[in-house]
This record gives structure tokens, sequence and C-alpha cells, in this order.
């Protein structure tokens, strides 16, 4: 039998080309047997499919070989009835999940089979840790448990790859750790997750760094005692610092924070121009970074405060009042003024100014009546020496007041204070039935005309000129008569009434007081004012001006003139009787007899 590719002649009843004998009438049946080779593939698949990994196969009937994934080796004309084998050489990272023939077991090759060998290798997959921290470059060692094998320690920038794994659930998990916070975990922290075969797993935890708020307190002046009160808005409890101390805050993760002072102490403020963050910020908005200390400084401020106590006296050793009642026109009065630090802040420059004051003693307006030497400490008093004398004044409304103002600074900020004293003055000045009853023809022997340069015989007309002169007075009095004829004794006994005619009585009768009473200072005192002392408000040429044009006015005009006279003829009615009218009397009045000071 001619051979054939493929096929093996396993069996021959005749032989095969050998001689047999036929004989007669035999019949030789001559059997061929033939057997078919068999064949074996070996086909290469893996999970996942796309990879470009090589494995090496040991077949027992050939040599060993390497294939990839998806190729497969076809081996024919092997024969059959034998056993065989096929071994797949372990690949690292790769598992042999599944072989149709087996790895490494015998199978046999039947005549004309095919047997097709498939391996697949599945393959393992890697989980990687990898560490960052805000801020970076922390040198902070985290600890971290894997499920799949031994914990380990990570610092910024590290990484932990772990060993070739199946595919399956797996879970990392980070120790919490005291200042930090875990911001980020693209795995989870502690979840369980999935690992694909052939995939790698990268676990990226992030920590950020908790920062900190340090609150720090001055004061200005330095080393005060006060306790001030603080909120802040990472903490529901107050805390009260004194100067020089701080308070630091827990470990506070980004954020935005405020902290305010509460219930600032009386006399003190806060000093908005340097109380400020380390940072920048306003202390209403701390925006704290990964791992930033901010210091927040309050600065307070005592507030300067001064007060001046200013007192009077009719003596340079007291006592001393805040007001003084029916001081004699012309007394000796001394002023002195009393300075006290009722602040927090130690005072410096602490003056003293008074305006008036200084002009009635014939001073610049501003000058300084008292400087406090040194420094005046919170709480001191300094008393200022006295200044004076001044002489009391008359003065419309009956008072005389003058304002003192006191100054004093702490560094850059300056604080005043004011204070006044005043007294009420009298005067000698007689109303006008005192003037007409005082006269040589009194019966009681009092003559108080002797102490003027009028006598009861003058003439209105003698004295009020312009007036006649320019026919205001052509009329009479109500009672008669011509007001040429009348005396300035007679003018003191008019009635007045309606009409022009009637204003002009009323004047008349107020305006000759009015002229008596500055005649009689003019006379005993050598003026209505003298070296500045006003013993009375008009002299005697500037009332019989005022007359004059009043009389030749309005009936308003003219009552409005009489009452203002009137108020002025209301002083003190005493009078020695013993005095000599030739010989002026002392300038200081509270030395005259007889004279209540």
């Amino acid at each position: 039998e001619a051979s054939l590719d493929g096929w093996d002649l396993t069996g021959s009843t005749c032989g095969n080309g050998s001689d047999f004998s036929l004989a007669p009438g035999q019949t030789v049946t001559c059997v061929f047997t033939n057997t078919q080779r068999g064949s074996i593939v070996i086909e290469k698949q893996t999970i996942p499919s796309a990879t470009s990994q090589s494995f090496v196969f040991a077949p027992s009937w050939a040599p060993t070989f390497t294939q990839g994934t998806g190729v497969w080796r076809t081996y024919s004309m092997l024969q059959p009835g034998l056993l065989y084998s096929v071994t797949e050489v372990p690949a690292p990272g790769w598992d042999l999940s599944a072989a149709t023939c087996g790895d490494g077991t015998n199978f046999t090759l039947n005549p004309g089979q095919t047997v097709t060998c498939i391996f697949t290798n599945t393959q393992r997959g890697q989980i990687i840790v990898q560490k960052n921290t805000l801020p970076k470059g922390s040198s902070q060692l985290f600890a971290f448990t894997p499920s799949y094998g031994n914990g380990f320690n990570l610092t910024d920038g590290g990484s932990n790859t772990s060993s070739w794994l199946l595919p399956g659930t797996y879970s990392v998990t980070e120790a919490p750790l005291t200042g930090w916070d875990l911001t980020g975990s693209t795995c989870g922290n502690g979840s369980d997750f999935s690992l694909a075969p052939g995939q790698t797993v990268t676990c990226v935890f992030t920590n950020t760094q908790r920062g900190q708020i340090v609150v720090q307190k001055l004061t200005s002046p330095s080393g005060s005692p006060l306790a001030f009160d603080f909120n802040a808005s990472w903490t529901t409890t107050y805390f009260t610092l004194t100067d020089g101390q701080t308070t630091s805050s827990e470990p506070l993760p980004m954020g935005v924070y405020t902290v305010s002072e509460t219930n600032i102490p009386s006399g003190w403020e806060l000093d908005q121009g340097t109380t400020s963050c380390s940072n920048g910020n306003s202390v209403n908005s701390i925006n704290i970074q990964p791992a930033e200390i901010i210091t927040c400084t309050f600065h307070n401020v005592a507030i300067p405060m001064i007060h001046i106590d200013k007192q009077i006296a009719t003596s340079s050793s007291g006592p001393w009042m805040d007001h003084l009642d029916n001081v004699w026109v012309g007394t000796s009065l001394w002023y002195r003024f009393i300075i006290t630090n009722t602040g927090a802040a130690p005072l410096d420059n602490v003056t003293v100014t008074d305006p008036m004051l200084a002009q009635w003693l014939g001073y610049a307006a501003d000058y300084i009546f008292c400087s406090v030497p040194g420094t005046l400490a919170p709480g001191a008093s300094f008393t200022c020496p006295a200044v004076g004398p001044v002489r009391a004044t008359y003065t419309a409304g009956s008072q005389s007041t003058n304002t003192a103002t006191v100054r004093g600074c702490f560094e850059t900020r300056c604080t005043t204070d004011t204070d006044t004293a005043w007294y009420s003055s009298q005067y000698w000045a007689f109303t006008p039935g005192f003037w007409k009853n005082n006269t040589y023809q009194s019966k009681n022997g009092h003559d108080a005309w002797q102490y003027t340069n009028y006598t009861i015989t003058q003439l209105l007309s003698d004295v009020f000129v312009v007036a006649f002169n320019n026919g205001c007075l052509t009329e009479g009095p109500r009672t008669g008569g011509s007001f040429a004829d009348m005396t300035l004794l007679d003018a003191l006994s008019f009635l007045g009434g309606p009409g022009n005619n009637g204003a002009k009585e009323i004047l008349l009768r107020t305006g000759v007081a009015s002229l008596l009473n500055a005649s009689f200072q003019e006379k005993m005192n050598g003026g209505t004012t003298v070296n500045g002392i006003v013993y009375y408000p008009y002299t005697s040429a500037q009332l019989i001006t005022m007359i004059d044009t009043a009389l030749c006015g309005t009936r308003t005009d003219m009552l409005s003139l009489a009452a203002e006279l009137d108020g002025y003829n209301n002083g003190l009615h005493l009078i020695d009787w013993s005095w000599d009218p030739s010989t002026p009397l002392s300038m200081d009045i509270s030395r005259s007899t007889n004279i209540p000071v």
C-alpha cells in the first residue's frame, strides 16, 4: 500500500508488499488497516485580553516555545494512542485560571483526533497607596492598614505598591492623626473597592494640616491689670486676657474665623489701626490656611480723661467755692484750679488756660495759668497755685462767669475738660425814691446828693440840653407845668402815663436816678470805671446822651431804656452818712465802714 501523509498502516493480513501464495480456488482477502494520526492545538487566552505578556509552554512531544495571547499553535501528524502533556511555565502576576487539557496532565490522542488545549491566564492587579499633604513637604508619618497585607507608614510624596493581588474586593484605612484632617481619598477611607484583572488601583490619601490662631493682648499704657473679654468663633467658651497674655486655639481646619473683644472696660478703646492679624487679615475675617499659625493682636488704648474743678474765693487762701453770691463790685477775687486724671492713662503736658481771666489780668487769651510738672498719673490730682487778684465788676445779668480749660495728652491723644466759676455782683445804686427822700431838705437830715455832682435845684433843661434844643421836651408833666421849669428833684416824682408824654416822665424819673448813681461813683470813687473796675454800668455823660436820644425817639425807645436803667438802679441802699463828700472813698470798697462784704 502506498504511504499516505497522516496515516499509518497499522495492519495488513497479506503483508505490505510481501509475497503470499494463492492456492487453486482459494480466495485470499488482504485487509489493510490504516490508523490516522492526530493533532494537538495549543491556544493562549488572557484576562484581560489586551496584553503584551508572552507565556512559555513545554509540550512533551516538542521543544519549549513562547506564545502571546490570542495566538494558537498546531502540532499535526502526531501518533495516536500515546500519552501527551503540555505544561505552561508560570508568569509573574498571572494565574492559570483555566486549561482544557490540564496543566502538565497526561492525555491520550486518539486516531484522527484534534485535541485543542486552551490555556487561559488571568492577570493579577496591584494597589498603589500615595500620600499627599497640605502643606507640601511634611515629614509627618501617616499609618495605613490595608486589607491585603501588612500595615505601612508614609510621608508626603511617598507611596506603597502592593504585591500582585487576585482580583477582588479590598480596602485601605488611614489612622486618624491629631492636627490633621483627611481631606481627600480616591478609594475612600476603609471603604471596599474592587480590583479588576490586570488593574492597578491608585489610592491617593490627602491630609491637610490644621492651623492655629493665637490671640495676643496689648495695652497702652503697658502693664494694665484689667482683664479684657473675648469671643471667638472657634469656641463656645469666652476667655479673658490681660496685657501681655496670649491664648491659642486648638488646631483648626481651613476656613474663615472671627474673634472680637466684648464689654471693653470703661475708659478704654480698641485701637483699630494697630489691631490686626499677622497674615494681614482683619480680626473679623481670619482666613486660616494649612499649618498656618496666625497671631491676632488686640491693642487697647486707655482713653485720656481729665477733670478740672475751678474755684473762686475772696482770699488767696480761701475758703474756696464754686461760685460767690452778691460780691461787692471792686472786691478782690482769687481763682484756683484742681486737676484730676480720671482715666487710666498717664497724662503729660497738662496745662490750664482761661481766656476771660487772662483778659482781666491783662494777659494774652492763650496765657497758661498752670502747668502740671512731669506726668499726672491715673487717679492723681494737682492743685494749681491761686491766681489773682481780680476786682469784681458789674456784669449785666447779675453773674460774671468765666471758663477754664485743662488739656492733657497721652502719647498722641489729647483730652480737655472745662469748668466755670461765677460770681454775682452788687454795687451802690439807689432808686428814684431814695434820691427823692434823702436831700438836705429831708427830715432825717441825710443828704445823699452831697455825694454827687448835682443839686436838687438844677433844672432838667440844664442837663438834657440836646433834648430841649431839639424840641423834644416842649410839653409838661401830667401834673401840670413845663418840663423846662422842672428840676432834677421834680423829675423823681413824675408819675408817667400813656402816650409819648407819659413815657418821657417814666424815662426822666428813672434816668435822673441813674444819673445821680453814676455821679455818686464818679465823685466818691473817681469814676464809674476805675482801673478796669466797673462801679456803675454807664458814666453820667453816657447817660445824658442816651436819655437825650431816647426822649426824641418813640415811646418804645423811651420805655426800653427806662426798663434797662431801672434794673441798674436797684443796687444796695447803704451809705455811711459820716463820709466826707470832699474825700473820695478807698478803691477797695470792702474796707469802707458799714458796708457788708
